[in-house]
């Protein structure tokens, strides 16, 4: 299982509007030992730095998120699509999510130092770019056994 060290995968699509109610917006997880947290804190602080607005927390977005991170860790795969074929917006769909405009999904196994994903996603193109699209607006992050992944939306309908 550990083949995956410090893999990175980075995923990016624009899609139209598609809508349905609900809203699933509260404030990031919070705790000096969540490295989750610690993640959040770090983006936002670099978005910052280059003049983008910080990420608000999407807490069903984040359902999302953990979720694909154990099934990441419990199935040992690694992915934007999982075996069954999902694909990150499949799976935000599915959980009765829907926005406009871009969204995106970056992936790392690479342990639970917040810092050093970060560093390896600002070291990775695709990555990097997910990170510092001023356009997202809202995110959530999903960790388990080292699988990190972190979602964007622009601008969740719900």
């Amino acid at each position: 299982m550990r083949r995956f060290r410090r893999c990175l995968v980075p995923l990016t699509v624009t899609v139209v509007l598609v809508h349905l109610g609900g809203c699933g917006r509260v404030a990031a997880p919070t705790g000096p030992t969540s490295p989750v947290a610690s993640l959040v804190t770090r983006v936002n602080q670099h978005r910052g730095s280059i003049g983008c607005p910080s990420l608000e927390w999407h807490e069903r977005l984040a359902e999302v998120a953990r979720s694909h991170s154990e099934d990441m860790a419990t199935r040992s795969f690694f992915g934007h699509v999982n075996p069954d074929g999902e694909s990150p917006f499949d799976r935000m769909r599915r959980s009765g999510i829907r926005w406009a405009g871009p969204a995106g999904e970056n992936l790392a196994f690479a342990g639970s130092d917040a810092a050093e994903v970060l560093r390896l996603w600002l070291d990775s193109d695709g990555h990097r770019a997910n990170l510092e699209d001023c356009r997202y607006g809202f995110h959530a992050v999903g960790l388990s056994d080292g699988y990190w992944t972190h979602l964007f939306l622009a601008d969740p309908t719900n």
